[in-house]
């Protein structure tokens, strides 16, 4: 997965954005936030990163089994679905 991700951006066909723990990936990506609240801000938004994700011809979001895990997890799920 990591390997599509990278050739996408490389590519210029794709922008990433990552909510959670700051990682070292093999491509840039915007850091929106560490947890729960900042997917709500992410939805909430009109501008930013939100409006790329909205604008996207084919958006894609990845919940790990991190947020899964956690005792909210099928609330952070459904925010994402969302």
């Amino acid at each position: 997965l990591n390997a599509r991700l990278r050739k996408a951006w490389i590519s210029g066909r794709a922008q990433i954005g990552v909510i959670g723990e700051r990682v070292d990936l093999t491509y840039d990506y915007e850091h929106l936030g560490a947890g729960p609240a900042s997917l709500k801000t992410l939805v909430k938004a009109k501008s930013g990163f939100a409006k790329v994700l909205k604008d996207a011809k084919n958006p894609v979001i990845i919940v790990g089994g991190g947020a899964l895990a956690r005792e909210d997890g099928s609330a952070v799920l459904a925010m994402a679905a969302g």
